[in-house]
């Protein structure tokens, strides 16, 4: 996307959610405790009031080379589209990847909090818990930055 096709993208999504995006990013893995998972990145913004996020279509790709081409195997394309209210979110932790994908195939939570090792050794995610019970796993790019704003927006509308 050239820098045009991204300004007036970023233009269209702020008139849609009636504020200016303060913040975005990607989350190359999003899953939901219901089973919604998308391991190939998702466009992740936020107008302070809400998280949004949302993926697109992708042509096949063979280490990240387009290969329109090939044949999918994978299911039909639903567009993943998810907004999180920042004031319903409960919680904010990290956890390991394997912990996360324990948690999908149980189709519970059984995701605990990554100790110093985990950190040092393991993949990991930012898992959000919001006041509805609902609980997502993402990998943001860079995992601190995005928390601390979560918390910044959420401590301005109090």
């Amino acid at each position: 996307m050239d820098d045009i096709d991204q300004r007036s993208f970023l233009e269209e999504r702020e008139r849609r959610i009636g504020a200016p995006i303060l913040f975005k990013t990607y989350a190359t893995y999003f899953a939901k405790l219901d089973g919604e998972e998308r391991e190939f990145g998702v466009f992740l913004y936020t107008d302070g009031r809400k998280i949004i996020l949302e993926d697109f279509e992708r042509a096949p790709s063979i280490m990240g080379i387009p290969m329109p081409g090939l044949k999918k195997k994978q299911d039909r394309y639903v567009k993943l589209e998810v907004e999180i209210d920042i004031e319903s979110i409960k919680r904010i932790s990290t956890v390991t990847f394997k912990s996360a994908k324990r948690s999908l195939r149980k189709h519970m939570d059984v995701s605990r909090s990554a100790n110093i090792l985990n950190k040092l050794l393991s993949k990991l995610l930012t898992k959000i818990e919001t006041e509805k019970s609902e609980v997502f796993f993402l990998e943001v790019l860079d995992r601190r930055d995005f928390e601390r704003r979560v918390i910044r927006y959420r401590e301005d509308k109090r």
